[in-house]
């Protein structure tokens, strides 16, 4: 069913127009007033319902034209909500990664302080050992001066008991000998002539131990004196 609508201005006046070229041509003055009236109604109503089906197929063009760009877009949005929906994530995860990056620098950032501070401890500690070394060190050696000390006055001691010993031991008065108890005197020389045979090494052995050495015969006195012994 088709709405006929009323013609609009301008085809009205062109109505106007033909109505009275109508009713002024010498043709028309056989017609009627209505035959002409219809004519002119019908002209109307076909301009009219030309344009309006014009429209109607005009948008249907553009509806048809809109069908694919709209269909374009649809598939853009779900797309975009499918990257945005992935952007999304993907912030998540990097602000997951970054909250556990900071906690980790924080960790080392705390187990630096406290290697800080164990590195200062032991390094006090080094300090202290360190004077304590050099205290040991000098207590060594003042130790080893004084058992060299100790050393030499014990063979002082035993060369005095050997050449001064004790001849009352309430008053502890010496008697000084120029050579050991045992040992002859020759010249400015002190001679221990042993009944006991031992090797060479350690004849010279005992001897370096007595503070002497093997008898050389240099001169021909001593080799008189050997003799007479």
């Amino acid at each position: 069913m088709v709405r006929l609508r009323p013609p609009s201005p301008r085809p009205r006046r062109r109505s106007r127009i033909r109505l009275q070229n109508a009713w002024t041509s010498p043709v028309s003055a056989h017609v009627s007033h209505d035959a002409a009236l219809g004519r002119v109604l019908r002209a109307a109503c076909d301009m009219h319902i030309g344009r309006s089906c014009r429209k109607r197929l005009s948008f249907e063009n553009r509806n048809n034209s809109f069908s694919p760009i709209s269909s374009d877009l649809r598939r853009d949005n779900v797309m975009l909500a499918d990257h945005n929906a992935e952007l999304k994530e993907r912030n998540r995860l990097l602000n997951q990664t970054l909250v556990q990056c900071i906690s980790q620098d924080l960790a080392a950032t705390l187990e630096r302080a406290e290697l800080m501070k164990e590195i200062e401890s032991l390094t006090l500690t080094n300090v202290n050992l360190t004077d304590e070394c050099r205290w040991w060190s000098h207590y060594k050696e003042e130790h080893v001066e004084m058992e060299a000390k100790l050393l030499s006055v014990e063979e002082d001691l035993h060369s005095l008991n050997h050449y001064c010993p004790v001849v009352n031991q309430n008053t502890h008065e010496r008697v000084c000998k120029m050579c050991a108890e045992g040992w002859t005197m020759f010249q400015t020389k002190c001679y221990y002539f042993s009944s006991r045979a031992l090797p060479w090494t350690s004849s010279r052995t005992w001897c370096q131990s007595h503070g002497a050495d093997l008898l050389v015969i240099i001169t021909e006195e001593e080799q008189v004196f050997q003799r007479s012994l």
